[in-house]
């Protein structure tokens, strides 16, 4: 195994051993769970979809349950909520080139 490789999962089990979450039993959610939430966090499809760079159809096959949804979407989904759902990122101002506020 080169150091680069040895690096890469030295690191990963670093995350792993210091964060509480990889200890906590994680429940999958349904297409259900994941439209509430949506819905509940004022997200539409396409506003979910370009928060979690993927495309919109994703979201739509989870949401129906023709694609199955990722394990880990709940850690994603709990950050969104944090900043405060569509709402609180719209209102978050962002910097566009030459330093100049803006949104």
């Amino acid at each position: 195994m080169n150091l680069l490789k040895e690096t890469r999962c030295a690191s990963l089990i670093e995350i792993l051993l210091t964060n509480p979450l990889a200890y906590t039993r994680i429940e999958l959610m349904t297409p259900d769970d994941l439209k509430k939430w949506r819905e509940k966090n004022g997200y539409t499809q396409a506003s979910l979809a370009k928060a979690l760079a993927v495309i919109p159809i994703t979201v739509s096959r989870w949401e129906r349950g023709v694609r199955e949804i990722p394990s880990f979407l709940h850690l994603a989904l709990e950050t969104l909520e944090r900043k405060g759902g569509e709402k609180g990122l719209r209102g978050r101002k962002t910097k566009k080139k030459g330093g100049k506020d803006h949104g």
